[in-house]
This record gives structure tokens, C-alpha cells and sequence, in this order.
């Protein structure tokens, strides 16, 4: 799994956060909110779409 951070400080971070955990989950990913921001978790695979869907996300330095 690749995870990616979406921080809070976005324009209309609800709606952005519950689209992409909508497309997160029908993938095959996982989800975690946290205080200052959501991460995604999605299989190696279907990172480089998720990267391309939504390139406000932010990707992290591992892999698990």
C-alpha cells in the first residue's frame, strides 16, 4: 500500500475528502482521518491513477 495525505487547508475539503474516499475504497484502499488531515492508503498498482485523479493529494515516503 501507498499512502497519500490530503491536508485540511483545501477549499471545500469535505466534498474533496468524501470523492476521493469514495474512489479510495473502490479500489481496494483504506482511509485514516487524523486531526489536520485524511490519509489514504491504495494498493501500489493504483497509486499512479489516484496521482492522476488528484493531484492535490500528497504522497508519502514509504511503502507498506
Amino acid at each position: 500500500m501507498i499512502e497519500f495525505k490530503l491536508s485540511r487547508n483545501i477549499n471545500d475539503f469535505i466534498a474533496t475528502a468524501d470523492e476521493i474516499a469514495d474512489y479510495v475504497q473502490g479500489r481496494g484502499g483504506e482511509f485514516y482521518t487524523h486531526k489536520n488531515h485524511i490519509t489514504f492508503a491504495v494498493p501500489v498498482k493504483e497509486s499512479i491513477f489516484l496521482t492522476l485523479k488528484y493531484p492535490i493529494l500528497e504522497m508519502e515516503d514509504y511503502v507498506w
